[in-house]
């Protein structure tokens, strides 16, 4: 034994390190599987949402950088009345409110150095549902606690396992 360091505690250290790395790389290979995921959805969103509305009208559209609350249950007449599409219990379990985050990474996927007249804002995705909001305003980060006055158009989207959209409601909303 040296200096009171033994074999049997290096080899216990040795297993804690292991343990460690091994934890350390799934969580490193989930989280980035996740984030990649997470984000595919917004960019097929905003894809779906400006080949509707922005080319179509010839009209650039912002994504704001803040995730918000949409309430799943603003679709549930509009999905009923076209759709045999049931949405159980955990989605609106999981689909609750939460506080407005700043997403930096939505600002550097989408260009947003130039302010339009149109933006999207979009909820956090659940399972495979993202939902959407596209305003007529531009946004300021400053304002958006402030309650908005106009239309809008809340976008469901439903996407597969290989995050593809298969389906989309749409509702608008005069506030």
């Amino acid at each position: 034994m040296v200096s009171g360091f033994s074999l049997h505690s290096f080899v216990a250290i040795f297993d804690f390190m292991k343990l460690f790395y091994l934890v350390f790389i799934t969580v490193f290979f989930q989280t980035n599987t996740y984030t990649q995921d997470y984000y595919k959805k917004f960019e097929k969103a905003y894809a779906y949402i400006d080949s509707l509305f922005g080319k179509k009208d010839n009209v650039n559209i912002n994504v704001c950088p803040i995730l918000r609350f949409i309430p799943i249950k603003l679709f549930n007449d509009v999905i009923c009345s076209t759709d045999s599409l049931i949405l159980d219990s955990q989605f609106y379990k999981q689909n609750l409110p939460f506080e407005q985050t700043i997403d930096t990474r939505i600002d550097s996927i989408f260009s947003n150095k130039k302010i339009y007249s149109y933006y999207i804002l979009f909820s956090k995705p659940t399972k495979n549902i993202l939902l959407a909001e596209l305003r007529e305003d531009t946004y300021s980060l400053q304002h958006l606690d402030i309650p908005y006055l106009g239309t809008s158009i809340f976008v469901f989207f439903l996407f597969n396992s290989n995050e593809e959209i298969i389906k989309v409601y749409d509702q608008k909303i005069l506030h």
